[in-house]
């Protein structure tokens, strides 16, 4: 879809990169162009159709480009998106593990190291916001637990409430 270009020679003004469009109806085009002039992205189209922005704006326009040709595509996932289901893996290993032998404390350094990677990121789509609150709440309960060396009964039964609180999105 991009076609890298220039403005000329080197020097002769900022560098411009040139998008093939495909065909676009009336109402896509005053889509492109709202969602462009939101963005602050001045854009132009040059004699051969192609639409032109500068370097710098290529990035934005692509995904502008993206939005509008693909309105019904879902978002991708946030980098905490990816963060998260690292997490909620991590979690489950972790939680089974102390499910079958509590006295194994080393896995909670993953346990701690996840819920670190996890912090201020938002709720990942597809989970409710509450279900996610409540797993971060567990695993914040066994780390302390394990902290506060509690008995080995608590944190097995803990961490298997943690497991099968999360089997269902393993």
């Amino acid at each position: 879809m991009e076609d890298d270009g220039g403005a000329g020679a080197p020097g002769d003004g900022p560098e411009e990169v040139a998008f093939e469009v495909p065909e676009l109806t009336d109402a896509e085009l005053d889509d492109l162009a709202m969602r462009l002039g939101e963005a602050r992205i001045a854009a132009g189209w040059d004699d051969d159709d192609l639409l032109v922005v500068d370097a710098a704006d290529a990035d934005r326009t692509e995904e502008i480009l993206e939005a509008v040709l693909n309105p019904d595509a879902l978002p991708l996932a946030e980098d905490g998106d990816d963060r998260a289901i690292e997490a909620i893996s991590t979690w489950f290993v972790v939680a089974d593990t102390l499910a079958k032998d509590p006295t194994r404390v080393a896995p909670v350094v993953d346990l701690v190291a996840a819920l670190e990677e996890t912090e201020g990121v938002a709720t990942p789509f597809g989970l409710d916001e509450q279900y996610w609150a409540q797993v971060r709440a567990l695993v914040i309960h066994i780390r302390q637990l394990v902290g506060d060396e509690a008995p080995a009964d608590e944190i097995r039964e803990q961490a298997a409430l943690l497991r099968n609180a999360l089997r269902p999105v393993v």
